[in-house]
């Protein structure tokens, strides 16, 4: 019996390593940031869509940003259907962590919360407000092989919004024209959700717990005998 548990700690600490090895990955990486371009006139929700292949939970929302840009930005994730509330957003400031580094520019990413669960095989779409110094044209970029190449990437706009707010960018065009927000994401390798720190941690305890009281149990039938 001890063997058996000792056996179920080992898979559980390996499954738990191989596991967390694949959370925090970030979807988009920019090759090539291009040109910024500034206009002051335009703000709208630029963004991208995009179809994960296996499911997915995304930790974090984050924002593209070049030299020394100090806006805030609003981050959203909806799915691809106009008139739905965004599933999460998160505001990015100049001053949130960065994961990464991508040519001309770095991410900043905002944790959330609540992780937001994706479906495998369903279209979604990010978007970020953007405006003032935060208005970027051109540039090529890189996704994660787990999304789906022949949907994902469209470029998605919202239309001009003069106070600014967080839109769904409901217009769709072939291409990133445009980009700015990203998101990290977690998976396994059989494509369900990476369990939880502290429910692996439990499970560990409990069995070193187990295998103590196998340990124990010859000592106190010792001394029963001798009473």
């Amino acid at each position: 019996m001890t063997k058996i548990i000792r056996i179920a700690l080992c898979l559980t600490l390996l499954f738990a390593v191989t596991s967390t090895s694949q959370a925090g990955i970030i979807a988009l990486e920019i090759t090539n940031a291009g040109t910024p371009e500034v206009d002051t006139s335009q703000k709208r929700t630029w963004g991208w869509q995009f179809k994960p292949t296996q499911a997915i939970t995304v930790d974090s929302l984050g924002a593209f940003y070049v030299g020394n840009a100090n806006s805030n930005h609003e981050v959203g994730l909806w799915l691809s259907r106009s008139g739905t509330d965004p599933l999460a957003t998160a505001t990015v400031t100049p001053t949130s962590p960065i994961q990464g580094s991508d040519d001309g520019g770095v991410f900043r990413y905002r944790s959330l919360r609540s992780p937001v669960k994706l479906a495998a095989d369903t279209l979604y779409v990010i978007g970020m407000t953007m405006g003032s110094d935060e208005f970027y044209i051109g540039g090529s970029v890189k996704l994660d092989p787990i999304f789906d190449s022949t949907t994902s990437g469209f470029r998605r706009d919202s239309g001009e919004s003069p106070t600014g707010e967080l839109l769904y960018p409901s217009s769709s065009q072939q291409g990133f024209g445009y980009y700015g927000p990203n998101f990290t994401f977690s998976r396994t390798l059989d494509g369900g959700n990476v369990p939880e720190p502290s429910s692996l941690a439990i499970f560990a305890i409990g069995a070193m717990g187990l295998v103590g009281t196998r340990r124990r149990r010859p000592h106190l039938r010792n001394n029963r005998v001798h009473r």
